[in-house]
């Protein structure tokens, strides 16, 4: 039985009512189902919405220091001046602060506090050919991270009434322990003390490693699963995209294959460099969840067996959903800009 068969882990977080649930790195918001991440950074999300920018939500650490903070995150001070260093020059002259709306301030209290949001700093820009929008920047001392969320004005119906849900549903931080990971058709769970190394999205792979105080842990998702099987069993996909030998497969199915033991680091590795540790060791499992034409796979590698989470609460933890509605989201490779 497939984890996803096993009916267990979190709650099913698909669209409901034309909206859908979103989760990245402690932070987590409801979006209209046809806004698509147009750009993913570690502390940043960018959505666009019929092909044009809709909303960036970033956030930075309150406790940085030092260069760090000033350099690495240009909304270091929450103030108007503070963020026209993000925006395109043409757009800098036209920044300006403003009240934060009434109904923004009712919005935001269910993740702020009132103290929070009267300190928080409003704004607008905007040009004669009518590209502009609005904004604010507002720490959260809860989780010490400073918020910089703005909207591009498009001007259709009920464009308000949209942000206003927007900005109700942002909350900050683990809900009982465990962060919630969705963005395009890919839902985890994970507890908080997982932290985010690296992340990849490509068109037909992502790919999420995180790490821990004993292992390193590697959520992938490949599709569609037609295709990349036309000629391959599933055994054979994972030992040539995860360079897991066929000598550690334990169980296979046509629909699912695990894999346990020590694998040598690859050649050109630091191996040389400690010879005396034991090989790491891996663990991991692969399937193809009902009625989807997708592949998903955790793999955790640690000092020894026996070590970290385990493997089944990972896996169901891990899902694949309906595909996202109308168009894709751009995923941009420079850096993300405001």
């Amino acid at each position: 039985m497939t984890p996803a068969e096993q009916g267990v882990g979190m709650g099913d977080m698909t669209a409901q009512d034309g909206w859908k649930r979103v989760g990245w790195n402690g932070v987590r918001l409801s979006v209209p189902e046809v806004w698509h991440p147009a750009g993913i950074e570690p502390s940043c999300l960018v959505f666009e919405k019929d092909g044009r920018p809709g909303m960036t939500i970033r956030w930075t650490s309150t406790t940085a220091r030092g260069w760090r903070r000033i350099r690495r995150h240009p909304v270091g001070r929450a103030t108007v001046s503070g963020m026209r260093r993000g925006f395109p020059p043409a757009l800098r002259r036209t920044l300006r602060e403003t009240a934060v709306p009434a109904s923004w301030r009712d919005a935001l209290a269910g993740c702020f506090s009132a103290a929070e949001i009267d300190a928080a700093a409003a704004f607008s820009w905007g040009d004669a050919g009518g590209h502009g929008g609005e904004g604010i920047v507002v720490d959260c001392r809860r989780t010490s991270r400073r918020f910089l969320i703005h909207f591009h004005r498009t001007d259709a119906p009920g464009e308000a009434a949209e942000i206003r849900r927007v900005l109700a549903s942002i909350h900050s931080g683990p809900e009982d322990g465990r962060v919630l990971w969705a963005v395009f058709d890919i839902q985890a769970e994970l507890p908080g003390e997982f932290r985010l190394l690296r992340h990849r999205f490509v068109p037909g792979a992502f790919h999420l490693l995180f790490r821990t105080r004993s292992e390193t842990v590697g959520l992938y998702r490949w599709g569609p699963a037609s295709v990349l099987l036309r000629n391959n069993s599933l055994q054979d996909f994972v030992a040539k995209r995860l360079a897991v030998p066929q000598g550690i497969f334990n169980a296979a199915t046509g629909e699912s294959v695990a894999w346990s033991g020590r694998i040598p680091p690859a050649r050109g590795g630091r191996r040389w460099m400690t010879p005396w540790k034991p090989e790491p060791y891996h663990r991991g499992r692969a399937w193809r969840p009902p009625r989807r034409n997708k592949i998903l796979a955790v793999q955790a590698v640690s000092a020894a067996a026996g070590e970290g989470y385990p493997l089944e609460r990972l896996c169901a933890a891990f899902r694949t959903l309906p595909a996202d509605g109308g168009g894709k989201g751009r995923l941009l490779d420079a850096p993300l800009d405001v």
